[in-house]
């Protein structure tokens, strides 16, 4: 897999940051948001990242 990243936002603070998309597989889509620590899992719609 390579080391593409994709932007998300925070589903409870809404602030956005870049995960790996090696990050989000290793995970199961469950992101951990970097400012408030809580975590969302986010899944892929046609090989691109959903909230």
């Amino acid at each position: 897999m390579d080391d593409q990243q994709v932007k998300l936002e925070c589903k409870s603070c809404s602030e956005e940051f870049a995960a790996f998309l090696e990050q989000m597989a290793e995970n199961n889509s469950h992101i951990t948001c970097p400012k408030c620590g809580k975590t969302h899992e986010y899944g892929t719609e046609d090989g691109k990242v959903a909230p």
